[in-house]
Order: C-alpha cells, then sequence, then structure tokens
C-alpha cells in the first residue's frame, strides 16, 4: 500500500489552482493501481470550509475527519508541511519515500507524483527520506 497525503486549504489560491491537476492524476492511475490512495488533510480555518473545498473541488478520495486533525495550517507538523499545498508520499510503514518541501531535496508536487509513478511501476525514488 502506498499514500500520498494531500495538505491543502479553501483559503489557499496556490492550493485551490493545484487540486484539479491532483484530482485528474488520481483518476489516470487509481484503476490501474489499487494499492494507492490520496488522504485530504485540511488546513482550513473551519470544517465548514473544509467541506466546502472538499465538495468544491470533487476530491474523489478520502478525507480525514476536520475535528481528527485538530491543526491549524501554522500547527501542522513542519517535518512535513512546509507549506500547502503539500504532497507527502509515504508506504503502509509511514516511512516518506517523497515530500514536497522538503529542505534537503526540495521538490514540487509534480516531482513528487512524478516519484509516485516510479515506485507505482517498480522504480523507487533516487532518494528515499526518513522520518526523523
Amino acid at each position: 500500500q502506498f499514500y500520498l497525503l494531500f495538505f491543502s486549504a479553501n483559503w489557499s489560491p496556490v492550493g485551490r489552482k493545484f487540486t484539479p491537476q491532483l484530482i485528474d492524476y488520481y483518476n489516470r492511475i487509481k484503476t490501474q493501481h489499487p494499492e494507492f490512495e490520496v488522504i485530504f488533510f485540511s488546513a482550513d480555518r473551519s470544517q465548514f470550509g473544509m467541506e466546502t473545498y472538499f465538495r468544491d473541488s470533487a476530491m474523489p478520495w478520502p478525507a480525514v475527519a476536520y475535528p481528527k486533525i485538530n491543526a491549524t495550517a501554522a500547527e501542522m507538523d513542519t517535518k512535513l508541511v512546509k507549506a500547502i499545498p503539500a504532497l507527502v508520499f509515504v508506504d503502509r510503514a509511514g516511512d516518506v519515500l517523497s515530500q514536497t518541501g522538503n529542505e534537503a531535496d526540495p521538490k514540487s508536487p509534480e516531482k513528487v507524483l512524478a516519484d509516485v509513478d516510479g515506485v507505482l511501476t517498480g522504480n523507487k525514488p533516487q532518494v528515499a527520506l526518513s522520518q526523523e
């Protein structure tokens, strides 16, 4: 199993602009790779903001319930999320395989998606990141 953790918010113009690109990507690969799933983590300031963003964007993947997140964007773990939108690609064990905004190896969301492609086709990313 592989998971792409997607951190974004309704108030983020960059996040709202990237979301349709991620939806297109997901819709292209999900049927070929049932071992892959995107999970949305909202950095919205309210449950209403999260629900509006999730609904209006028509995100086809699951989301962590807003009360379970218990953090605003400013409070999110800065080891995982430097800025939103953020993508963190992990395996079943929770090991980080690729992520945006990593100081040692900064990647764009598009580069993380390329890493996802590589793993799903049997080619690991060049630099696997470990959680500290």
